[in-house]
């Protein structure tokens, strides 16, 4: 849930070439951010699945990336959860993850279609996964 300053913890399930980029770019904005924006990045919560990867950002900026213990801290820290698995990887872990309802899910898998995305994930999302 959005917290009410308007600041939010992103997530990322996979922490490959794509979602490494993401963070990079998040963080710049993060860096860039001022008292005048409306929604600010308070965190950014990254998969251990690439553990090089992933321990780079982290060691890239302190303080705003850290690696979550497993996928489920991920969900469960994140607002809003970028989902950049293996086609095969998502259906490996999606359905072992708990989602509250009130997650925002993006999905970066641009060859797993979003009916397929939508059976792996819980029914009661408040909002269906957006591309």
């Amino acid at each position: 849930m959005v917290e009410e300053s308007g600041s939010l913890c992103i997530g990322f399930l996979g922490c490959g070439k794509i979602s490494s980029c993401l963070v990079r770019g998040l963080a710049s904005y993060h860096q860039a951010q001022n008292s005048q924006d409306h929604l600010t990045i308070s965190s950014i919560i990254v998969s251990p699945r690439s553990t090089s990867k992933s321990s780079m950002l982290s060691s890239e900026y302190p303080g705003l990336v850290r690696v979550g213990r497993d996928n489920q801290e991920v969900v469960d820290r994140a607002d809003v959860i970028l989902v950049g698995l293996l086609p095969q990887v998502a259906q490996e872990i999606l359905p072992t993850l708990s989602f509250p309802s009130d997650k925002i899910i993006i999905s970066m898998m641009a060859t797993v279609p979003l009916d397929t995305l939508c059976a792996l994930l819980p029914t009661d999302l408040s909002s269906p996964p957006v591309r």
